[in-house]
């Protein structure tokens, strides 16, 4: 497997404690990709799977659009970490949220090298939990990713359940956040 690139698409086929594992990978080498197929006998299914399969999942959306509730859900009770440039600005002993202008950027390095130490580690699955309504705060993440060798994805959570900030960002500050906030739909 190796050489195999981190666009890939796998099939397993448990075989009595083994696999037949059949990918489809797209490696990028600069401006050229390289589409390639086959079939792969592998004996450790479980040790195989848990190296080629670690995800970085980054959730996006404006404040207030559950990115922090499915986020937990997704951790399965703390089993996965969870981090979020909000965490900078919550007291973990009162839960109170103090957000500071001045050292977001701060918040922002932190956050970035938790989920470092974490992919450094080879966790399984790692959860940033963030706004980022402009491509270049995810950036960082995707380089992690690509360093790293985790599959990356990015999921935006909309607010169709008509919850409220619980920072005080008024609806002025939010209409100004969404003009801002891109999509790669392709």
């Amino acid at each position: 497997m190796k050489g195999w690139g981190k666009y890939s698409q796998c099939l397993i086929v448990p075989i009595h404690g083994n696999a037949l594992l059949t990918c489809v990978a797209q490696l990028q080498k600069g401006s050229k990709s390289f589409r390639a197929s086959g079939s792969f006998f592998i004996s450790n299914t479980k040790e195989f799977y848990f190296r080629q399969m670690k995800s970085l999942l980054l959730l996006r959306g404006l404040p207030g659009s559950g990115k922090s509730t499915l986020a937990e859900s997704l951790s399965e009770n703390g089993k996965y970490p969870v981090f979020s440039v909000d965490s900078y600005f919550t007291n973990a002993a009162t839960g109170e949220y103090n957000f500071e202008f001045d050292k977001n950027h701060i918040a922002y390095n932190q956050c970035i090298e938790k989920t470092k130490a974490a992919l450094q580690a080879g966790l399984e699955k790692v959860i940033v939990d963030n706004t980022f309504t402009m491509e270049w705060e995810m950036a960082p993440y995707f380089k992690l990713a690509s360093e790293f060798n985790y599959r990356l994805f990015v999921m935006t959570i909309e607010n169709y359940h008509g919850s409220k900030n619980i920072h005080n960002i008024s609806q002025d500050q939010l209409k100004k956040m969404a003009v801002n906030y891109k999509l790669k739909l392709y």
